[in-house]
Formats: structure tokens, C-alpha cells, sequence
């Protein structure tokens, strides 16, 4: 449309802008809009949100407008007209009368230069696609574009305008002719064709007019002349709207751009509603579900999420009733409004007292139709309205008084307040105090139920009695509560749920889908509930699982169900919204727009990223209608993130290597779409320090220092093994020493003396005895000089055969004492070296006892100490190693044998598990030998 027609346009239109019927918002410069001029409106293939302003074109990603087709010149980027074919693609008409497509955000010229110039009095209007190319509107005649050629040209001759005649064949795709005929046919209202082929024409004309049609059902809509005319069959019908601008068909309804505004139509052409009163209106969109989006020419953008809902802007609604087909609203302000025909025509203001009243003072809390009459109760008082809505009648005034409620019993009047009933009956007046009264419910004349905030409770009207009702046994805060029918309630709780009772007994009880349930109202089908964050709505018959959906967004102050409708009160609007038996999340798409990789810009993800570069998503969310909007990503692979985030932007400073899936989902207003996400795949280049290769590497360098290790350690161990092999050797020789020590000349030559000398004597039994002891020794001796280790019981064995024949020997010269601290068990089990006590005690006898005259004793002892090593000392009173004594060799040479055999055990078991000590004085000699448990447990 041409700029200068269009501004003239709205210096016509004198009224300002106004609150529409369509609940929605605007979208302008706050939103990053250049110019609340607007002209055309429609989607991009992408579904980006694109209109035409006096500064060019711009996008709405959901947050902001962005300019496009920056690639023209300022001049050349004046769009009327946007128009898109079935695949979505986007074809442009500015007020230069150039064509172009929209192809990433860039505007491509598509006629050729070969084509005709067009004559500078012809202003192209908009554009048609057909299947061979475009039609174009112009104010003389039709002009066609091809794909094939590139070519514009003229359907037809020019033609006068006063002259212009239009032939519309429905049978055609394209079913509009422009014509200069003599024998014009004029239109009436109603006109019969003879055949499917007729002319029409219009006296009047409107330039801006762009001729258009649609088919709805069984019915085309042509819009001729600034005429819209409806076609059915061969019946031609014009209907009663003029000075159309175009027209457009979505959501079962039909669109009709006016000099005076947008006209809604239904399917049949039947009037619905106008919007946007004395505003010149650019384009219009359907939005995904139900809603729209229009552009004005002075104010922006207007989107709108549902067409059903209405709203009445700036009227601060408290209460709606209705009663046979008559809906009445009251407002904060104490007026009175009688809502018709989608329209409300203001009754009357509140009753009016002696003196002037404040405004929050005004406020109409409850209307009821009572006995023929309507009962209005505002603050300072309560007044009656005839059925006709002109009778008024104060039957109740108190300035002083507050009312928020009120009942009727016979000929008595109630009123409630916040905490009592006052009663008034001619001059009495009674009252009754009630804890903090929510809402009621009127049972009959004798009872009314009352919710407070301390539960629910019965007021008895004749005894005036409030009694706790059986319903609740513990207080709950009600804040509703809706009859459904006698002895059939559903009550509201503000923060327990939602109870449905019948005949005193519970049927079933609702969890509220918010933290504070202001109020719910039941239908047949379906449940509503309006609470601190909106309004909620439940579809009862589709079993557990059957999810709440928010239906509305803001919060609200009051909700009534009438005639399918829900009447919504908010701070400042009535929002009237229908209902429906399907209520459709709406998925918006989530599109990446950008990504930046390091200081490398792109539109989509590669496949593979290289490592420690930080990596920026920017995505858009096109939901045109939310208040904010925001992300929920998830992030699996090598690294794991979840996070929701209030913008649109995802910022990664550094990634592991490895493959990745990142998982999108859009939060609108807060909540988090999680049926609705988009995927993306990308590996991050491993380092080289994480790649196969350095792997392979690193897996040759441990393999090889292992197998150096495998070597060190068999070398290792084959040293050990010859190191042991010598060390048993010395073993073996030292058992063999030690067999030698054990029966050395001396000790044989005198027990053979001793022998002989018993037998010399006669004592023939006692030698026997003796020899046989001997040979005992003998044998044991031989027998373990083969083991290592033998057992303690065994080493005492010998100990005390040895013993035995040094007493027999020595006449019983001296005394022996044992002291075993150790346990039947321990004495079987622990093992210490083989043949080790003989050597000592031989020495402890005839080096020591041997000298001692006066009472010599030996003491032998085993025991534990605290550290749980094994303790074996021999004890002698002797005179120790003296002069007389030292020199003898073999007490020096059994004394050394000992202590190798002792080195050799701690060299093979590569740790001190054996320690012998010597402690020797003139009173006596004390040989301490010590073992860890590592020796004497584990043999």
C-alpha cells in the first residue's frame, strides 16, 4: 500500500486506539521494533514472524524484532505486500513496484531486466501465486508474472478506473478479469447468474482496494471494488460491508480489513465482531493454534494467542452473574454493565450515598438474582434491579458498615462481612461472629454454608448457632465453594485440594495443579481451577494420568462459568474465553540461529569441533505470545550438564573430547516444554594426548617397562633362588655342625664311660636304662638334623632326654626348672629352629654348673611377651665366663655356630625374625633367644 495513501488513512481515522476485544498484547519499540508504522505481516519458510515498516522489513524471533534485507537499499525497503506459496517461500512487493524473494534474511530481485518498465501512474497493490507465477493487483489492471521467463506483463489492456469491469469465474484458478465493457453489468444485492461465467461491476472504487477471494465451505467471498460479495453456486449475494481494504480466511473465520477497522465474520459471512475501531490495519497472520497477529499502522504489532478469547481492557472487574440469557458485570469502580451481543452498555454506577465515597471504597462484591429482582451488594450497601435493568431500589445503607456478602431468610436480610453476620430486621439488628468468612453457599431459608479460613462451617439462621460442618474434621482454608446440585458440592481449599462431596460422603479429591487455589468450577467434562499463577483445566473422565494444562496466563482475581463461557476477572481486564474440549500445548520451534566456534560465525553445527575452543549457541524461540522465554538443555557425552537458563544463549568455554548430544527444550513463561525438544550430534576432536596414537604409544612404553620390569624381576628372583640355594647349603652344613657339636668326642666318650662304669659296677639295669636313654638322643638327633623347624614339644624332648642323662651322669649335681607360659596348643603348633637348646645347655652344665658347688640350678623358660614374640631363655647360677672357663674352645665355637645359624634365618626371610642375647655376670649366665611370630606361626 502506498505510504502516502496510507498515511492519509490515519489522518482520517481521529479516534485513538483503544482496549480491544482481542485479549493480547503489543509489541513495538521495546521489542527492538524501528517504526510502529506497519504494514504487511506474515511468516517467513522458517516461521519467523516478518513485517513491513517504513524502514524495511524486520523478523520477531519471539524476544526482538531484527531487520532484514539489509542487502537494499533504504528506498527499496518499503514492503507492502508479503506473499507465500505452499513450500513456504516468501515473495515481496515493495513500493517501488520490484519483486523480490526472501532468502535468508536477504531480498533477491527476481524480474528480469528484460521486462517492460511499468508505467509510473500504475502502483502495484499485492501479490497472488498460482502455480505458473504470480498475479499482481495494480489499480488499472492485472499484471502476470512468470517463473519461467521472469517477465511481468499485462493480463489486458488498461482500462479507465470509472470504466473498470470485473468478470469472476469461479471455474478458473485465478477467477479475477479487469475489462473495459460498454454493457456492464451492475451489481444488486442480490443477483442470479445464467451462467457460471458472469461480469460484475462496481460503481465505486476505492484505489487501495485489492481485489481477493476466498472459499469457505461451499461459498466464495470476492472482494470487488472495496464490495465484498458472496457467491454461491450460481447465486451472487453482496453483503453489507464497504470501504474493505482485503480480505483474508483462517480459523473458520473470515478477515475484513475496513478504512474503519477489522471486521470478523464467521464461515457464512454473518458479523462476529470489530476490531481495532478507527484503525488503519496493515496485514493479518494466523498464528499456530488459534491465534493471530495484526499489524497497525500506528501502533505496532498486536498478537493475539486465541481469537476466542475477548477482552474488555481497563474495566477493573470484581463479579459477573447471569439469569435467562442476561449477564451483568460489576467492577471495582461500583459500576454496573449489561453484557450483550459481545458488547457491554453500562447500566448505572453503585449506589450513591450523602457524601462522596473513595474509589476502592466502591467495589461490587456480589450479584444475585433473587424472587424476580437482582440483588447488588457493593461495600456501603445493598440494592435491588428489576428485570428490565431500569428499576433501582436501596433497601440496605451503611457508611459505616462494610459489606462483602449477603443472604436472604423470608422477609430478613444478612449481610456478611470479613469476621460477622449482621442481621437486620426493621430497626433490630443482631449480629454474629464468624472467623474470617471466605465465600457461601445458601442451602436454604434455615441454613448456609460458610467457607472461612479456619474451614467450613453451618450458620443456623433461626438460632443464629455456627456449627463446624461434617465435611472437614480438621480446619482447611476455603476459598470456594460451587453447588452442584442438592446434597452435591465441590469445595475449594486454598492450599489442600479440591473435594467433591455428595450425600455428606467424599467422591473424590483433586491435588491443585498450583501453590494457592483460588477457586474451581466443575463441568460435565471437564475441571477448572484458578489459582496465584493463572488458570488450570483437567479433563475429568481421562483417567489418572490425565495431565492439568494452563489455559490462561495471568493471574487473576475472580472466575465465572456461564452459558460455555469463562468470564476471567483481572486486575483491569474481563478476558471471556470459550471453552474447549481439547486444549493444545503449543510446540513453538526452536531454531539455532547462530553459532559461533572460537571467532568462526555459522549457522549450524559441524560435525566435528576441534578441542579447548569455546563454543556459543544462540537459538530462537518462535513463540510469538509468551511473556519470557528461556532454555533447558541437556548434554550428554564425555562431559554432563544440565541447566535451565533464562535466555536463549548456550555458552560452552571448553569440552572434553569425545562425541556429544545435546538436547534442547524450550521454557515458556517459566515452564519447561519437555515434549518438545531438538537434537543435536558433534564430537569434539580429541587432543593428542587423548587420540588413539598417543594411546598406542604410551601402551608401547608400559608394555616395554613392564616387560623391563618382568626382566629385573626374574633376575631378581634367579639371584634369590642361588642366594637360597647357598643359604640351605649353609643350612645343611650347619645342621651337620650342629649334629657334630651335638655329639662331639667329649659328650660320647663319657657317656660310653659312664655306660661302662655301671656296668663294672653290676648295675646291669640301670645301664640299660641309660644306654637306652642314649640311644633315644641319638636318634632324635640324627632324625632332625634333616629339619629346619621342628615343633617346641619336640625341642623340649630332646632338651629333657639330654638333661636326663647329664643328671644320671653327674649324680644328680644339679637342678632343673622349666617355666612354660604357653598353652597346650601353642606348644604343638609354634616352631622354632631344629637341635637349637642341646648346644646351650651343654654349656650351661659343664661351664658353668660344673663349678657352682653350692646349690646350681638351671631354669629353662618359654613365654609370650607383650609384643607377642616368642622368649626362650636358660638360666644358670654358674660363675659365668671367668678366666677358667673363656679359653675352652668349645664353648667359643658352639656360641658362633649359633649365632651364623641365627644371621643365616634373617638373611633368608629377608627381615630380624630370630635374636639371641648373652647376659653373663659371676652370679650366672642367661642366654635370651627371641622369634617373631612371622617364624614360629608360619613354618
Amino acid at each position: 500500500m502506498d505510504f502516502r495513501i496510507l498515511t492519509l488513512l490515519f489522518i482520517c481515522c481521529f479516534n485513538h486506539l483503544k482496549a480491544q476485544e482481542l485479549y493480547g498484547k503489543y509489541l513495538g519499540t521495546e521489542q527492538g521494533l524501528l517504526s510502529k508504522e506497519c504494514y504487511d505481516i506474515n511468516f517467513n519458510k522458517e516461521g519467523y514472524l516478518i513485517v513491513g515498516t517504513q524502514y524495511g522489513p524486520m523478523k520477531f524471533d519471539g524476544e526482538k524484532f531484527i531487520p532484514i534485507c539489509q542487502n537494499l537499499p533504504i528506498e527499496q525497503r518499503i514492503i507492502y505486500d508479503f506473499e507465500k506459496d505452499p513450500r513456504g517461500q516468501v515473495y515481496m512487493l515493495n513500493s517501488k513496484n520490484e519483486i523480490f524473494i526472501l532468502e535468508r534474511d536477504k531480498a533477491i530481485r527476481i524480474v528480469s531486466k528484460k521486462s517492460k518498465p511499468i508505467p509510473i501512474a500504475i502502483h502495484f497493490k499485492k501479490l497472488h501465486w498460482y502455480k505458473n507465477g504470480l498475479m499482481i493487483f495494480s489499480n488499472t489492471v492485472y499484471f502476470r508474472y512468470r517463473f519461467k521467463t521472469r517477465l511481468v506483463s499485462p493480463c489486458s489492456k488498461p482500462v479507465k478506473e470509472e470504466k473498470n469491469v470485473f468478470v469472476f469465474d469461479s471455474s478458473q484458478e485465478f477467477p479475477f478479469e479487469k475489462r473495459l465493457s460498454e454493457k456492464a453489468i451492475i451489481l444488486k444485492h442480490t443477483v442470479r447468474f445464467k451462467s457460471p461465467r458472469k461480469a460484475l461491476h462496481a460503481r465505486e472504487h476505492i484505489s487501495e482496494s485489492r481485489e481477493g477471494f476466498v472459499k469457505i465451505g461451499t461459498n466464495y467471498f470476492a472482494l470487488i471494488n472495496s464490495h465484498l460479495y458472496r457467491v454461491c453456486s450460481t447465486t451472487v449475494e453482496i453483503l453489507p460491508y464497504d470501504e474493505i481494504l482485503f480480505l483474508e480466511a483462517f480459523h473458520d473465520r473470515l478477515w475484513l480489513v475496513t478504512m474503519k477497522g477489522l471486521i470478523e465474520l464467521d464461515n457464512h459471512g454473518n458479523w462476529v465482531s470489530t476490531h481495532f475501531p478507527g484503525c488503519v490495519v496493515g496485514g493479518i497472520a494466523p498464528l499456530p493454534g488459534k491465534g493471530m497477529a495484526v499489524s497497525l499502522n500506528q501502533y505496532g504489532v498486536f498478537i493475539c494467542s486465541d481469537i476466542h478469547e475477548r477482552c474488555y481492557g481497563n474495566l477493573m472487574p470484581s463479579y459477573v452473574a447471569n439469569h435467562q440469557q442476561t449477564i451483568l458485570v460489576g467492577n471495582k469502580l461500583g459500576q454496573l454493565f449489561h453484557f450483550q451481543n459481545n458488547e457491554l452498555t453500562k447500566i448505572h454506577d453503585a449506589i450513591q450515598l450523602k457524601k462522596e465515597i473513595p474509589l476502592n471504597l466502591r467495589n461490587i462484591r456480589k450479584i444475585e438474582f433473587i424472587n424476580d429482582k437482582w440483588y447488588i451488594c457493593s461495600i456501603k450497601g445493598i440494592y435491588t434491579l428489576s428485570t428490565d435493568l431500569k428499576k433501582r431500589k436501596k433497601i440496605l445503607i451503611n457508611e459505616l458498615y462494610t459489606f462483602n456478602d449477603f443472604f436472604l431468610s423470608g422477609e430478613e436480610i444478612h449481610s456478611i462481612s470479613w469476621s460477622r453476620i449482621k442481621s437486620f430486621r426493621r430497626h433490630d439488628e443482631k449480629q454474629t461472629t464468624v472467623p474470617f468468612v471466605r465465600c457461601k453457599q445458601q442451602i436454604n431459608d434455615s441454613l448456609i454454608m460458610l467457607g472461612t479460613e479456619e474451614g467450613l462451617f453451618d450458620f443456623h439462621v433461626s438460632s443464629k448457632k455456627l456449627v463446624r460442618s461434617k465435611f472437614f474434621r480438621k480446619p482447611h482454608y476455603i476459598s470456594h465453594i460451587q453447588e452442584l446440585s442438592p446434597n452435591e458440592f465441590l469445595i475449594t481449599s486454598r492450599y489442600k485440594g479440591i473435594f467433591h462431596f455428595k450425600n455428606g460422603r467424599l467422591l473424590k479429591k483433586y491435588d491443585s495443579p498450583c501453590v494457592s487455589a483460588k477457586k474451581a468450577l466443575i463441568t460435565k467434562e471437564q475441571l477448572f481451577v484458578a489459582g496465584n499463577q493463572g488458570i488450570y483445566a483437567k479433563k475429568l473422565h481421562a483417567g489418572k494420568k490425565s495431565p492439568w494444562k494452563k489455559i490462561f496466563e495471568k493471574e487473576i482475581q475472580n472466575l465465572f462459568l456461564i452459558n460455555g463461557k469463562l468470564f476471567i476477572c483481572t486486575d483491569d481486564d474481563l478476558v471471556i474465553k470459550e471453552l474447549s474440549s481439547k486444549y493444545e500445548i503449543k510446540k513453538p520451534a526452536v531454531i539455532l540461529n547462530e553459532i559461533l566456534i572460537g571467532e568462526q560465525k555459522t549457522n549450524k553445527i559441524p560435525a566435528k569441533i576441534d578441542y579447548n575452543i569455546p563454543i556459543s549457541l544462540d537459538f530462537d524461540i518462535l513463540h510469538f505470545d509468551a511473556n519470557k522465554l528461556g532454555l533447558y538443555y541437556r548434554l550428554n557425552g564425555e562431559m554432563k550438564i544440565h541447566e535451565q537458563t533464562e535466555q536463549t544463549k548456550i555458552n560452552f568455554e571448553s569440552l572434553p573430547g569425545g562425541n556429544y548430544e545435546l538436547e534442547i527444550f524450550p521454557v515458556i513463561d517459566g515452564r519447561i516444554q519437555l515434549t518438545n525438544s531438538k537434537n543435536y550430534r558433534f564430537t569434539i576432536n580429541q587432543p593428542f594426548w587423548e587420540s588413539t596414537l598417543f594411546y598406542l604409544l604410551i601402551s608401547i612404553v608400559i608394555l616395554l617397562l613392564l616387560l623391563s620390569v618382568r626382566l629385573v624381576r626374574n633376575l631378581r628372583r634367579k639371584k634369590r633362588m642361588t642366594e637360597r640355594a647357598e643359604l640351605e647349603s649353609k643350612l645343611n652344613e650347619y645342621k651337620l655342625l650342629a649334629v657334630k657339636a651335638q655329639v662331639n668326642p667329649h659328650f660320647l666318650s663319657n657317656g660310653f664311660a659312664a655306660i661302662q662304669a655301671l656296668i663294672l659296677k653290676g648295675n646291669n639295669d640301670f645301664a640299660a636304662h641309660y644306654l637306652a636313654k642314649f640311644s633315644f638322643l641319638m636318634r632324635k638327633i640324627l632324625y632332625y638334623s634333616e629339619t629346619q623347624f621342628i615343633t617346641i614339644n619336640q625341642e623340649l624332648q630332646l632338651a629333657d632326654a639330654y638333661l636326663e642323662l647329664e643328671l644320671l651322669r653327674s649324680n644328680n649335681h644339679f637342678t632343673v626348672e622349666k617355666v612354660i607360659q604357653l598353652s597346650e596348643t601353642q606348644l604343638a603348633t609354634f616352631k622354632i629352629p631344629s637341635l637349637l637348646l642341646q648346644p646351650i645347655l651343654e654349656n650351661a652344665i659343664w661351664h658353668g654348673l660344673k663349678f657352682q658347688e653350692s646349690n646350681p640350678e638351671l631354669t629353662i623358660s618359654f613365654l609370650l611377651n607383650d609384643q607377642q614374640k616368642l622368649v626362650i631363655q636358660i638360666t644358670d647360677n654358674g660363675p659365668g665366663f671367668n678366666s677358667r672357663n673363656k679359653t675352652e674352645d668349645h664353648l667359643s665355637k658352639g656360641n658362633k655356630l649359633i649365632t651364623e645359624r641365627i644371621d643365616t634365618l634373617n638373611k633368608q626371610f629377608q627381615k630380624k625374625v630370630a635374636e639371641m642375647n648373652i647376659l653373663t655376670s659371676d652370679s650366672g649366665t642367661k642366654v635370651i633367644f627371641t622369634f617373631t611370630a612371622e617364624l614360629y606361626q608360619n613354618q
